[in-house]
């Protein structure tokens, strides 16, 4: 689930742009859900929900992007991850079955700055 997460939020890092926008990726599987709230510039934020469409889902896992701050479920981290002069603050929750680890914000984080 993270992989898919993070090669979105990769894609989605581009040129600076203002203001800023919200939207939440959902990560929908029968043990419960992942949530992505990310805070980034407009332009980065309409990126993100365009690379969404399409995505191949893990088996068992449907992924949605919504406008705005949609999350449920236990705070897990934050981070914040910048590239390309623009930066991107992310927030995961989860309603997972299982324990998500806080260390899912330092990928996060690798992911952009790295891709």
């Amino acid at each position: 689930m993270i992989r898919v997460a993070c090669a979105l939020l990769v894609a989605a890092c581009g040129a600076p742009s203002v203001p800023s926008a919200t939207a939440t990726m959902a990560l929908d599987t029968v043990n419960g859900s992942l949530y992505i709230v990310i805070t980034a510039s407009q332009s980065d934020i309409t990126s993100f929900e365009d690379s969404a469409v399409g995505t191949t889902n893990p088996p068992g896992a449907y992924l949605t992007v919504i406008g705005g701050d949609h999350h449920e479920g236990d705070f897990v981290c934050a981070t914040d991850a910048a590239k390309n002069g623009d930066t991107a603050h992310m927030t995961v929750y989860s309603t997972l079955l299982t324990t998500v680890p806080a260390s899912t914000c330092a990928q996060l984080k690798q992911s952009i700055e790295n891709g």
